[in-house]
């Protein structure tokens, strides 16, 4: 889990309601970051042209004040790329780190956190943050097998039963895990599961969930505790200004 053949599992393709740059693989964006050049590595993030799972490496690398190339494929360009041999595990996303890529969503977020200051150093604190994270992950991998089916009547009664019951669970376990008052998910800094509950948040504010209401994570104030402080970093306000700016 953690990458991606095609389409987000939690469905097909969709327009978001927040618009992304055009798909320009050939000249993917640069975004500068705040980390000393002689330090910083060069990196490349590979993805399509959506959310999904590289959304939430996005958030944390702004965040964090880590520079990157945003490359985004279109699901065509993939295809040729994947057949080409280009990615290790012939999904996506995928990091290049001077010239060698690296794959699986979660440990490149982790790798962008350590950079970008958004991973703990000391192991107990790094275990909280992966706790959360692993919480977290539970909750949206439980949309896969209902985004893999193709009969939407079937579709959307596995995501009412889903959103009736066993979600409902799934959160309460992210929530017992967010002890803190905020206004981050551990606290007053943030980390990497403050940028993935944020893009998983915003995948249902902008309706990419089928089937499930926009607002069904507004009856957890946590989480949108979580969500709006994310949007409110300058860093990220900044690259959702490029982002509608381009589009």
């Amino acid at each position: 889990a953690g990458s991606a053949n095609g389409p987000s599992p939690v469905g097909p393709p969709h327009t978001p309601t927040t618009p992304f740059p055009a798909v320009v693989s050939h000249a993917p964006r640069i975004f500068p970051g705040t980390m000393a050049a002689s330090a910083a590595p060069s990196l490349k993030l590979t993805y399509f042209n959506l959310s999904g799972r590289a959304e939430g490496i996005r958030i944390a690398a702004h965040m964090g004040g880590v520079q990157f190339t945003d490359e985004r494929l279109s699901f065509e360009e993939f295809g040729k790329l994947k057949a080409e041999g280009a990615f290790p595990t012939g999904k996506v996303p995928a990091m290049t780190i001077n010239g060698v890529m690296f794959c699986e969503s979660m440990a490149i977020l982790r790798y962008v956190g350590r950079l970008g200051g958004l991973y703990p150093e000391d192991p107990v604190e790094a275990l909280r943050v992966d706790q959360l994270c692993d919480a977290v992950l539970s909750a949206l991998n439980s949309f896969t097998p209902s985004g893999r089916e193709k009969d939407q009547e079937k579709k959307r009664a596995m995501r009412e039963e889903l959103a009736a019951g066993p979600l409902v669970g799934m959160i309460q376990d992210v929530l017992a895990l967010m002890p803190s008052p905020g206004p981050f998910a551990l606290g007053a800094s943030p980390s990497i599961a403050d940028a993935l509950i944020y893009n998983i948040v915003a995948m249902f504010k902008d309706g990419l969930v089928d089937y499930v209401a926009n607002d069904y994570l507004d009856a957890y104030p946590a989480l949108i505790g979580v969500y709006d402080a994310v949007a409110a970093h300058p860093a990220v306000v900044a690259y959702k200004q490029s982002l509608q700016a381009s589009a």
